[in-house]
């Protein structure tokens, strides 16, 4: 028989007259009420499960199954991390778990790929969401200098992978946030540490094995990119599944009279004009930072990419993306960062910077230590 509480019964009572899901769903449950009617779902669904049924989902259940990478490498690609931070930088130990609605409220990524849990949490898909929301506390709890955090965690999303990209449903990724308040705390100077930070570990990593054929870093700002987008009136939808080739680049529309993308050649002409000023950070980038970065790693190539999509809703400005290329060709991103509104969407002051940046060390591993 299952267990059923006489508090269960009263909050299906107030659902009695609800006739599908819909309605059930738009009847406003609250965070206590679906808590409880979930908990004594599994409490009844655990008791149904016996031990061979136990073996067989974890043996089954990609969520679930063991890293391919042996735990001893991946503390040790953790330990050459953390010997090529600048010292400002304090290692922070998260929990496994996040507020739910974390990486969805902040970063606008789908909570169908982030794992909810019953007690208004979810499983953490993204370590640099977290760095944010500490910082947050941080500065709501009196903190008046920037913060500087960095940790090393294994995440996990659901959507599906393809296995010959390295990607797995879980994964480990070393992940570093800086905030503070402007002027104090400039989000290009602290762009420049970032990457100077992350092109350090990774030539680190390379020495292991010395197997990355060529290291490309790509410097973009999503703030331009998405003032071109309103300007032009794409449609984001469209726009999304025209982006998911490799070679896509935004501005390839423009040569094309694509009435459902681009209004008008004549009108994009025009208006790219315009942008000019928008770009001033990265103008700004190459000559404070960029001249430095390229004397320091000589055998890095450096680009600026105009057209970026990805990170369209969890960037709000500068950003960069690393790529390696193994010495077959093939290219592996292996570290991404950028600047965000996160910590001051929630402390409601948009003085407040954040910039992050996130290092695939698992990934790397596999793409290039252990092929």
């Amino acid at each position: 028989m299952p267990i059923i509480y006489a508090d269960v019964i009263e909050l299906l009572d107030r659902f009695r007259k609800k006739t599908s899901i819909e309605d059930i769903i738009s009847a406003n449950l609250q965070p206590a009420d679906l808590q409880l009617l979930l908990s004594s779902m599994y409490l009844n669904l655990v008791g149904r499960i016996s031990p061979s049924d136990l073996l067989k989902r974890y043996s089954e259940s990609r969520f679930v199954q063991t890293c391919a990478v042996p735990q001893k490498e991946l503390i040790e690609l953790d330990t050459l991390c953390y010997e090529n931070l600048p010292p400002q930088f304090e290692s922070v130990e998260f929990s496994a778990v996040a507020p739910l609605g974390t990486n969805s409220i902040l970063s606008r990524i789908s909570q169908n790929v982030v794992m909810s849990g019953v007690r208004n949490v979810e499983v953490v898909a993204d370590p640099t969401t977290i760095i944010a929301l500490e910082c947050a506390l941080r500065r709501k709890s009196g903190s008046k200098t920037p913060n500087h955090l960095a940790t090393s965690m294994r995440c996990l999303r659901l959507q599906p992978f393809e296995k010959e990209t390295g990607f797995t449903p879980h994964f480990r990724i070393f992940a570093l946030g800086s905030s503070g308040r402007r002027p104090k705390m400039a989000v290009l100077d602290v762009m420049g540490s970032h990457l100077d930070t992350v092109l350090r570990i990774a030539n680190q990593l390379n020495r292991k094995v010395n197997s990355v054929a060529k290291t490309e870093v790509y410097i973009s700002d999503i703030a331009f990119t998405e003032r071109v987008i309103g300007s032009f009136g794409i449609d984001r939808q469209k726009l999304r599944r025209h982006a998911q080739g490799e070679d896509f680049k935004l501005f390839n529309l423009f040569p094309v009279e694509d009435e459902e993308l681009v209004p008008s050649i004549s009108k994009a002409r025009h208006l790219l004009q315009r942008f000019t000023p928008s770009l001033q950070n990265l103008v700004d980038f190459e000559r404070n930072k960029l001249t430095q970065l390229k004397s320091t790693y000589p055998n890095v190539e450096f680009m600026f990419d105009l057209g970026r999509i990805a990170g369209i809703g969890y960037y709000n400005g500068p950003c960069y993306k690393v790529i390696c290329r193994t010495k077959e060709g093939v290219r592996v991103p292996i570290a991404d960062g950028g600047y965000s509104d996160w910590v001051a969407k929630v402390l409601s002051d948009d003085k407040e910077t954040f910039f992050s940046s996130g290092i695939g060390t698992e990934l790397f591993y596999k793409m290039f230590i252990n092929k």
